[in-house]
């Protein structure tokens, strides 16, 4: 038999089969390496894009917050710009008030009766004054309740004045007023 010596071939298939190893090996590495890059750039081009976001938006949240603190300095402004003009408002109704009342006084006082003295406190008036009888107080009172100015008189006293004349009745009363109606009188008169 004839022996062929296939060592050398053998040897070359194998230093060839290794070299085709180490090229897939390089290439396969090289491909990794190459798709790790181009993951590791496109990540990082997604992270700059999102830290730009995200700048701009703090930024526009900086320039809202800006605003909002605008705002509420305006709202705080304003409520104090309403608050005042309701004062100046509240002041400008007083003003015409008492005038409106004590005009309206002498045309519900009836026939024998004047006053003495009138005096204001808070939405109360105290009517003191002298009557011929009380049926005069009486209708003045009715008078009182039926205007528009005035509400819920309530008598204090009456009684005999001494040394003030023949038959003649000394009286006390209060009266609430309606602030309301004189308001609105002195709207439609301007």
């Amino acid at each position: 038999m004839i022996h062929i010596n296939l060592l050398p071939h053998r040897e070359m298939e194998r230093v060839a089969q290794r070299r085709r190893f180490g090229f897939t090996i390089a290439t396969s590495m090289a491909t990794a390496i190459i798709l790790t890059a181009l993951i590791h750039v496109w990540l990082v081009t997604r992270l700059n894009n999102q830290l730009k976001r995200n700048n701009y938006l703090e930024q526009v949240n900086n320039q809202l917050n800006q605003q909002i603190g605008q705002i509420r300095k305006l709202k705080t402004e304003r409520t104090k710009v309403l608050a005042r003009e309701k004062i100046i408002g509240s002041l400008e109704e007083k003003r015409f008030q008492v005038v409106r009342m004590l005009n309206e006084i002498p045309r519900l006082i009836p026939d024998g009766v004047y006053l003495t003295s009138l005096k204001e406190t808070n939405k109360d008036i105290a009517l003191n004054g002298m009557a011929s009888s009380n049926y005069s107080v009486a209708d003045f009172m009715q008078n009182l309740s039926h205007s528009r100015f005035f509400s819920t008189p309530t008598l204090i006293q009456t009684k005999l004045a001494p040394g003030a004349g023949p038959r003649l009745i000394s009286f006390s009363l209060t009266v609430k007023t309606h602030p309301d109606n004189t308001n609105k009188q002195g709207i439609q008169s301007k």
